[in-house]
């Protein structure tokens, strides 16, 4: 069951972040979950794995990728792909 959504981006200039966090707190606002932010601009962020709960729904933001939705899998403690959006 999904509790919480994540905010997960990767923004030098503020814009994809803009983007990404409206979403996030959009789908909580209607869906009635909780709403964190993960940011992963600092290299210093990413020396370390990023790990989230298994009712996270994280919301991620690419330029220039496919979209797809992604769940968490408790198995393989993962990202899975689930499919193209």
């Amino acid at each position: 069951m999904i509790k919480n959504t994540v905010a997960l981006y990767f923004s030098p200039t503020h814009t994809t972040k803009r983007i990404v966090c409206t979403i996030a707190q959009e789908i909580a606002q209607r869906m009635g979950l909780t709403y964190t932010e993960t940011d992963i601009t600092p290299a210093s962020y990413r020396e370390e794995p990023i790990s989230f709960n298994s009712g996270d729904l994280v919301i991620f933001y690419r330029k220039n990728a496919k979209p797809y939705l992604s769940l968490f899998s408790r198995q393989s403690k993962q990202m899975v792909p689930q499919e193209s959006v």
